[in-house]
Formats: C-alpha cells, structure tokens, sequence
C-alpha cells in the first residue's frame, strides 16, 4: 500500500509513536491536522503537522533534549512556551527517518483551552 493511498492517522503513525517515545510523558494529547490528514495533494516534503498538548513545558523539552530532537536548552524552550505558545518545533527523529518530519505547535493544556475559548489572543490555533 502506497504512503499516499493509507488512511492519514496510519501514515503519521510511526512519527507519532518515535515522537511521543523522544517526548515523555508530560505528553497528553497529539492532534493531528492540515495538508497530510486532509489529503490535499501532500508531497514527500510536507510535514505531517501536529498539535501537541503537555502538562509541563520544563518537562517535555527536558525529555525531548535528553532524546537529541532538541538542541536548545530546555529551560528557554520552556520560557517561551509560557509567554508565546504556541511553539512551534521542527520534529525529524535520526532513529526513524523514514518516519517523516512533523511541525509541531506545542500548548500546555491551559494555553490550549485559551487559544480554543471565546477570546483567543490570536487565531493561529483557531485555524
């Protein structure tokens, strides 16, 4: 079966499970959205897009750089997700390659829920 004939949740699968393996468990929730679950005419070069929801910004970028998908350090990662979320993170697993690279925006659960709500600072996660 062909990459583009599977069912879009079974194709992000293997970058899914290597990323929520590098990302820990401060990992709730992955959300998978945009050209690759809709199907408009993805290429090989499109990033499967994600939005990921955590519990603990320090957390996730600590496991993460632990992993080497993160080559910032985590306390800043995690300084910016407090006061710009979302983030967003190029995720290209070495150990998977064949995997694919995902584009990740990364929400801790309150943000997510501001984002979503009825006055959301910005429509980027609207959309």
């Amino acid at each position: 079966m062909s990459e583009t004939s599977k069912h879009p949740t079974a194709a992000a699968s293997p970058l899914v499970a290597a990323f929520l393996a590098d990302a820990g468990p401060s990992v709730r929730v992955v959300i998978l959205y945009g050209s690759r679950l809709q199907q408009t005419r993805p290429n090989r070069f499109s990033a499967t897009d994600l939005v990921v929801i955590v519990d603990d910004y320090r957390a996730f970028y600590t496991a993460l750089a632990r992993s080497g998908a993160l080559h910032r350090p985590p306390w800043l990662m995690a300084l910016f997700a407090r006061f710009l979320p979302p983030n967003v993170h190029a995720y290209a697993p070495d150990h998977a390659e064949d995997a694919g690279i995902a584009k990740c925006q990364i929400l801790s659960i309150a943000h997510f829920e501001r984002a979503m709500g009825s006055r959301p600072k910005d429509h980027f996660v609207l959309g």
